[in-house]
């Protein structure tokens, strides 16, 4: 169990070999799908969200690793079996081809998200602005987010919007190092990882959230979606988003950690360094075991995944 409640909107695509990604204005347009809104499919703690050209998970929140994968878990399988009866393929990769041509020239205005990028604004904290709409029309590719959310204190509901650069740059040494440290399985998922870079992916992205239910909470938007396709990875990196936010409520730890750490993590992010993630990821896990945030348990389990992209 973690220390607070985590949600996610990562994306994923549907895939027809020979165009590449079929968007959902087209499930619509193409395929005669009926959604409700922007809802593709939905179960009781699961969604399957038109997002761009980008197929969303949506889930409901949760404090439990089992129950939290199990809920993507079942919106990645609704997506294959959509996938399967419409003769699509479902993919979670961070970099897929996009048709301009197909999917834009001669379409009404429904298609008009699948070709533009930030109509929703990230804030970038370093540079204090928030991130401009950019057209997409003559770029080949889209690109997939594994966002993550997470709740503010019951007790200090307002602790995000207060604190948001220092509790960004904590989730850039914690989170984006360690998702750039994570092995991927091969060199290709490396390169497109750098494709997304070209415009997502950059570090101190995030979003203050104000949820349906009244509570308040962060998103932060720099990970792709690599960390959906295994239990483990999600595991990793909720726990350690579950570090910081219990650093966040204690600003001497936080501090320290930040002095050693923060320099080198937006480097490691912007270029996918892995070696450099791997070297800082092993000095913040000494760091935080000695601190007592992490068990040499949960080190010994994140050590297993990282290592050399062959």
């Amino acid at each position: 169990m973690f220390d607070t409640v985590f949600g996610c909107d990562p994306e994923l695509f549907l895939i027809d070999s020979s165009v590449g990604c079929i968007p959902p204005a087209a499930l619509r347009a193409d395929f005669g799908l009926k959604f409700k809104g922007k809802t593709i499919l939905g179960g009781d703690d699961w969604r399957l969200i038109e997002d761009g050209a980008a197929t969303e998970i949506n889930i409901a929140p949760s404090a439990d690793i089992n129950e939290f994968y199990d809920r993507i878990e079942k919106a990645k399988n609704a997506a294959i079996k959509l996938g399967k009866d419409l003769g699509l393929a479902a993919v979670i990769y961070p970099c897929v081809a996009f048709s301009v041509k197909k999917f834009w020239e001669g379409r009404d205005d429904t298609f008009k998200d699948c070709v533009r990028f930030g109509c929703d604004p990230d804030l970038d904290i370093y540079s204090g602005k928030y991130a401009t709409e950019i057209s997409a029309s003559d770029i080949p590719e889209r690109y997939g987010g594994g966002h993550i959310h997470m709740q503010a204190p019951e007790d200090n509901p307002s602790m995000y919007e207060e604190n948001y650069y220092h509790i960004t740059r904590l989730m850039d040494v914690l989170v984006g190092n360690t998702a750039v440290a994570i092995r991927r399985p091969d060199s290709n998922w490396v390169m497109a990882e750098k494709s997304r870079l070209k415009y997502y992916g950059r570090p101190g992205k995030i979003r203050l959230q104000e949820y349906p239910d009244g509570h308040k909470g962060i998103e932060y938007r720099t990970p792709s979606n690599f960390w959906i396709t295994n239990k483990n990875f999600a595991n990793t990196l909720l726990t350690m988003m579950n570090v910081v936010f219990n650093l966040a409520k204690k600003s001497s730890d936080a501090s320290k950690l930040l002095t050693e750490s923060t320099e080198r993590a937006p480097k490691n992010i912007v270029s996918f360094n892995t070696e450099n993630a791997i070297g800082l990821l092993s000095g913040v896990c000494d760091t935080l075991v000695s601190m007592r945030y992490l068990s040499y348990d949960q080190v010994g389990e994140i050590s297993d995944l990282v290592g050399s992209n062959r």
